[in-house]
């Protein structure tokens, strides 16, 4: 059997995330979410837990499609017929571990099952140089940078949001550390409006992938953010989008 890249991997964890959303609409009526933030994050969650157990443990993608589609289907389910009791005011914490505890006994139970159906399938299996923790740590800060958690929206937003810029971290995935520190502490020191987000990431990803600087360089950079916290404010409050991008790379870039 060959090994899975990381790419690879990651490109499947954006499948489900859009099956997800995908499938959101075939269950429940999404009217009767008090919370679709909560809702979202909590689906994505326990999604992102499948995932990730299950590749510890299986160490193949064809298993953990299975039991992330289970997860998907379970959660979703849970949430209708809650919904159904006309349970509006959702525990989402007390969802979240039903749903991990339920399809993390049935990765444990199913050993031979498993192996059967990767020997069958002729599945790559995942190479042991990748730390599967850290690679699906960093995808989940890249999610949830991109989806603006914080300014609360409507399902039919983060879905479309899904399908027209998810893709933009298996592109970048290479430099998704020093993508992911940048990013977040840009957010830590500025307000992004959603209009501006995805702007403003994307020209991160693009200026990071043509800038071949060391990861020392690119700490001094964020360093500056902290020096010049005032300035950055103001660039961001008075400049037009377009133009604070400009000025956000150039000044970076010429430091």
């Amino acid at each position: 059997m060959s090994n899975l890249k990381e790419e690879e991997i990651i490109d499947l964890f954006l499948i489900l995330i859009k099956d997800f959303f995908d499938l959101i609409n075939e269950y429940i009526d999404v009217n009767q979410l008090e919370n679709h933030n909560l809702f979202l994050i909590t689906g994505i969650s326990v999604l992102r837990n499948s995932f990730e157990y299950s590749l510890i443990k299986k160490k193949d993608l064809v298993n953990a499609k299975i039991y992330c589609e289970r997860t998907i289907y379970y959660y979703l389910e849970y949430i209708k017929q809650a919904l159904e009791l006309d349970e509006l005011c959702l525990n989402y914490r007390n969802v979240s571990i039903f749903i991990n505890s339920k399809i993390l006994n049935e990765i444990n139970e199913n050993n031979e099952t498993d192996s059967l159906i990767l020997s069958l399938s002729q599945e790559k299996i995942i190479n042991k140089n990748i730390d599967i923790k850290k690679m699906i740590e960093e995808a989940d800060i890249f999610i949830n940078n991109l989806f603006n958690w914080n300014n609360k929206n409507k399902i039919n937003y983060y879905h479309e949001l899904s399908n027209n810029h998810l893709n933009m971290l298996k592109k970048n995935f290479k430099n998704i550390n020093t993508i992911n520190n940048y990013i977040s502490l840009l957010k830590e020191k500025i307000n992004i409006a959603d209009n501006d987000n995805t702007k403003i990431i994307n020209s991160i990803c693009n200026f990071i992938a043509i800038n071949k600087k060391k990861n020392n360089e690119y700490l001094n950079i964020i360093k500056k953010f902290y020096i010049n916290e005032e300035l950055l404010k103001e660039k961001y409050e008075k400049m037009k989008l377009n133009d604070f991008i400009n000025w956000l790379i150039c000044y970076n870039n010429h430091q």
